[in-house]
């Protein structure tokens, strides 16, 4: 334990870990206000400041620090807290989880095995509190409270994200992290804001902003999920696991090296060829079935049918097919996002707002392109990220004027693709009877994100920026 507080004045054992989790879970369905409500009062709080400092500070008595040893050192538990909202399968978290800060000056000096994020953040606990906007953090209630040990399997695939982001400090490519660059584990930006937050970095003269380490908001709705389902006493509901062993992950150096190896065999061929090399014995879509792509991708990865992925949903990976011209260079089709909640959004900030989450995450996307006969053949298979530096500049902007003009209810003003030519607002409905409803009352038909059939193609063709690819292997 940390922080010069007398083991025997706090009111559970900070040696022991099951005794620790027991008294946090006297948490559950109460806010702090209900426990300690005294001790706030008397330190002149009114329901302002982080949930989790008060919790630290007030809960479990002891103070803030930096310690690079986890909160709860002889029990191996760092204690960490986070927001929840509700979602259709149930809580997901509201945003990603912040651990703690990427230091450029010793990262890459350490291996993963010793390195000071495993060392924190090998057992997390993890309090989650329903998140009301607006509401006093002092009365936000804990509905969910326990420990997150990281599994084998997913911890293959974050020391493999965790040398990543190691390497980029190692070739003086600080500046250049993104949270878009892994699955799980992200390297976001921590501090004040308004430029404000550049540190030096050891292999170049360049500034880079300060970061620390973070579990992805995807991948903490998974931890949510599994919460759960143990306090159901149930299978928490996962899609079909491509990964069959964290051997196998390793082998194949991570989780997108694998899905791609799957892919490379197929380049090349047409859709038709695709289905007989997989096999008869795979139930195929009729050649009109809109998502008769979607089907072979799956098919390919060796997921029967139109299943989710459970590695996909747990990273937030968006997988898309799209069309390549005949003869040409550049995708069909645009990329669309899911419909907007005109009362969600007018409630977000850009830094936590759902586009902004949902950029951050990665994307697999398969290219066909139209043979002279007629058939599409795959063409590529990439993981990508979306460039940091266009994020919070242009999409920022975007995102901007979209919330200007559903809080003045204009309608008509939302930002077109042939003005951006890459995030703008267009409708995605199924028909004209669907629609959702402006601040001001006003009916209009349901609009979403989209990205620009543009962007698109500079993704397919800027194989310096976007390397992780099939045809590269």
């Amino acid at each position: 334990m940390t922080g010069g507080v007398e083991q025997l004045t706090l009111p559970y054992d900070p040696t022991d870990r099951d005794d620790i989790l027991e008294y946090a879970r006297r948490l559950k369905d109460r806010s702090l206000l209900d426990l300690i409500g005294t001790q706030l009062a008397g330190h002149g709080i009114r329901g302002k400041g982080n949930f989790g400092q008060l919790l630290e500070r007030h809960y479990f008595k002891y103070e803030l620090n930096s310690d690079t040893r986890p909160d709860f050192v002889e029990a191996g538990l760092e204690l960490k807290s986070t927001g929840i909202v509700p979602g259709k399968a149930g809580w997901e978290a509201k945003e990603r989880l912040k651990l703690n800060m990427i230091n450029f000056q010793s990262v890459h000096r350490e291996t993963f095995d010793k390195s000071a994020f495993l060392l924190k953040n090998r057992s997390t606990l993890l309090v989650c509190y329903h998140y009301l906007k607006g509401q006093p953090v002092v009365d936000r209630v804990v509905r969910l409270v326990d420990v997150w040990d990281i599994p084998e399997e997913d911890l293959v695939q974050i020391e493999a994200e965790w040398n990543l982001i190691a390497e980029y400090v190692r070739s003086g490519r600080a500046h250049e992290l993104s949270e878009s660059i892994t699955n799980y584990l992200g390297a976001c930006r921590t501090g004040q804001g308004k430029d404000k937050d550049f540190v030096l970095q050891p292999f170049s003269a360049l500034p880079a902003k300060r970061r620390a380490f973070s579990f992805k908001q995807p991948y903490v709705t998974r931890i949510v999920r599994e919460f759960m389902a143990r306090e159901l006493r149930t299978e928490p509901a996962r899609g079909f696991e491509l990964v069959r062993s964290a051997e196998e992950l390793k082998r194949a150096g991570g989780l997108e090296r694998l899905v791609l190896h799957r892919f490379r065999p197929f380049l090349g061929l047409s859709e038709d060829e695709a289905w007989s090399k997989i096999g008869p014995e795979i139930k195929r879509p009729s050649p009109a079935n809109k998502n008769r792509r979607q089907w072979l991708n799956n098919a390919i990865l060796g997921v029967p049918g139109v299943r989710r992925i459970a590695e996909f949903e747990k990273a937030g990976i968006y997988m898309r097919s799209f069309p390549l011209q005949t003869g040409g260079r550049g995708p069909r089709e645009d990329f669309p996002f899911k419909a907007l909640d005109f009362s969600d959004l007018v409630q977000e900030s850009w830094e936590t707002s759902a586009f902004r989450s949902d950029l951050v995450n990665r994307f697999f996307v398969t290219f066909y392109r139209r043979d002279g006969e007629g058939r599409y053949r795959l063409e590529d298979a990439v993981f990508w990220g979306f460039p940091e530096g266009l994020l919070d500049t242009e999409v920022r902007e975007t995102w901007v004027e979209t919330v200007r003009a559903v809080r003045s209810g204009r309608y008509e003003d939302l930002p077109k693709g042939a003005d951006t030519r890459l995030a703008f607002v267009r409708t995605h409905g199924r028909d004209s009877l669907d629609v959702a409803v402006l601040p001001n009352g006003r009916e209009v038909p349901k609009v979403s994100f989209w990205l620009h059939r543009d962007f698109l193609q500079s993704v397919f063709e800027d194989i310096d920026r976007y390397p992780s690819r099939a045809s590269l292997l």
